[in-house]
């Protein structure tokens, strides 16, 4: 007899709890904390997206090189990157293309002078580190470029009429047969504002662009970015 009376206070002891978390009167003690979602606009820690962006923007020259930046009248800078970003760094490949408004080479003076119209080409990788500012994100970024600025008139014309026919040439501009002769560095901070939680974002960069050969720039950028 007593030891059917153990074995009932035994079994009641197992039953009533498991049927009590059945009925769903968990212990709070044993659950699992929900995580906190990170604020809206904030890389958590280690995600991995896909980062790309386009800008329109000028290059205002400083005129530390006044063979060229004297006879640059504007230039219009379109600027792409394409890239990964690790929470809050990126690496990114880039593209940039300037247009100079250059002064006519037969109004320049001297023997060396510019073509006029020219193309400033780079290609390089920019790198980024991103923090919250309030409803903004808040970035600073470095550039490494390989830069040409290509002869963009028929060589042989520039051969006959510019070089044999009037003695000036034109030493910054690569050649036919010529690959590079420029290197670019550009630094610089940029704002961002996330438009609602769709991953676009709109931009506004400021820098400084340093082409070797060519001038030191200041650099202001508009544009649009998005994560995927």
């Amino acid at each position: 007899m007593q030891r059917t009376v153990f074995q009932l206070v035994i079994l009641t002891a197992i039953v009533i709890p498991t049927s009590a978390l059945a009925d769903g009167n968990e212990d709070p003690s044993v659950l699992t904390e929900t995580p906190t979602p990170a604020p809206e606009g904030e890389d958590t820690a280690g995600t991995e997206r896909w980062v790309a962006s386009g800008s329109i923007g000028r290059l205002w020259f400083t005129n530390s090189n006044t063979s060229f930046s004297n006879r640059a009248t504007e230039t219009t800078t379109v600027r792409l990157e394409v890239g990964r970003t690790i929470g809050r760094f990126s690496l990114a490949a880039l593209g940039q293309v300037s247009h100079v408004n250059g002064e006519y080479w037969l109004a320049q003076s001297g023997t060396q002078a510019t073509q006029g119209d020219s193309l400033i080409l780079q290609l390089g990788i920019s790198g980024r580190v991103r923090g919250n500012l309030g409803p903004l994100v808040g970035s600073v970024y470095a550039d490494i470029t390989a830069a040409r600025v290509p002869l963009l008139m028929d060589q042989d014309w520039y051969q006959q009429e510019v070089v044999e026919e009037s003695g000036m040439t034109f030493p910054m501009h690569e050649e036919r047969g010529q690959i590079l002769k420029h290197a670019g560095l550009g630094l610089g901070g940029a704002l961002s504002l996330p438009l609602f939680d769709t991953g676009v974002s709109a931009d506004a960069m400021v820098g400084v662009q340093w082409i070797t050969g060519v001038d030191l720039a200041v650099q202001t950028q508009l544009g649009m970015s998005a994560t995927f």
